[in-house]
């Protein structure tokens, strides 16, 4: 029986992943990285997130760690992962209408964000 080219390939990635993984913990346990500050470091005040986090910052400043860590975040992912199911089952309208509802919820997450730092800055 002949192979497929898909297989070989699978089982090559299976190989360079397994590779991946090993030379990964083998640095995690050999590299000791160094801990602490400089001295010419400047004092650290309240620690911002990169814009990108800027939803989860949000929802961590207003909400419950349990909420706004776990639940907020495992909503969305669930919904996305379920997202060829939605389609497959009730069509294209209701998985766009998913994907909006996503969307525009992070990205109102992200304006209050931005609006929130901006007061603060003034």
């Amino acid at each position: 029986m002949k192979r497929l080219p898909i297989q070989s390939l699978a089982e090559k990635e299976k190989l360079a992943t397994l590779i991946y993984l090993a030379f990964s913990l083998f640095l995690a346990i050999k590299a000791v990285p160094g801990v602490g500050i400089s001295n010419q470091a400047p004092p650290i005040g309240q620690a911002v997130a990169p814009w990108i986090f800027g939803p989860v910052q949000v929802l961590l400043f207003y909400f419950s760690p349990w909420i706004s860590a776990i639940l907020f975040p495992v909503i969305i992912l669930s919904a996305l992962i379920s997202l060829p199911w939605i389609n497959k089952r009730y069509g294209d309208k209701v998985t766009r209408g998913v994907i909006m509802v996503i969307s525009g919820t992070l990205l109102i997450l992200l304006i209050w964000f931005m609006v929130k730092e901006q007061v603060k800055l003034q």
